[in-house]
């Protein structure tokens, strides 16, 4: 019996003939995600994207490296192009903006506006190793999140983040340094995966 609840993920095997860059091993992606511009979309080996999220790739590449998890409701903008290296991760209602109109007045706004009646600052995302957002965090064209970097829940997050440190806020601060007891953890992971196979 069909469960009108579960809508199911599409794996690897189908998603190679749905017209993406690259798609690796091991790929999941829910069946109710919205993807726009799949050619400019590649996506590494065990990456999951859960329900509802949004991939916009029309302008721009996004591109996934291996074990990224983009957790349900997340919003990824790519036309600035936007990179997640292996175990980035996204929580729950994340949005990645690569592209933020000028408000200033000078010019005009929106997506249906003339390109030379609008301004908008453009600028490349970039998740490095372990680097994560938690739930609805927001961020903005330009941010590099540097190895283990980590933005708190609720979190906007305008400016780079250093590695290994945790900020939180509205804007996002600084708050504590990160343990890096992880790298020692990701050797096992890539030890299971070469036993595994």
């Amino acid at each position: 019996m069909h469960n009108p609840f579960d809508p199911g993920y599409y794996r690897s095997e189908e998603l190679r003939e749905f017209g993406f860059e690259h798609v690796g091993e091991n790929v999941q992606i829910a069946k109710n995600c919205t993807i726009v511009g799949r050619e400019n979309i590649s996506i590494g080996d065990h990456v999951r994207i859960d329900g509802n999220s949004t991939l916009i790739a029309t302008n721009g590449k996004i591109e996934f490296g291996n074990r990224v998890h983009i957790h349900s409701y997340c919003q990824i903008g790519g036309r600035g192009g936007v990179t997640f290296e292996d175990f980035a991760n996204l929580a729950s209602g994340c949005l990645v903006y690569t592209a933020s109109d000028d408000i200033s007045g000078r010019y005009m706004v929106g997506g249906v506006v003339p390109p030379n009646c609008t301004r908008p600052k453009i600028a490349p995302v970039h998740f490095k190793r372990h680097a994560t957002a938690f739930a609805r965090c927001t961020i903005l064209p330009g941010v590099c999140m540097e190895e283990g970097a980590v933005a708190c829940a609720h979190s906007l997050v305008s400016q780079s983040v250093p590695q290994w440190t945790i900020v939180s806020g509205s804007p996002a601060e600084h708050r504590i340094s990160r343990s890096r007891r992880m790298l020692s953890l990701e050797a096992l992971v890539e030890e299971v995966g070469r036993i595994a196979a």
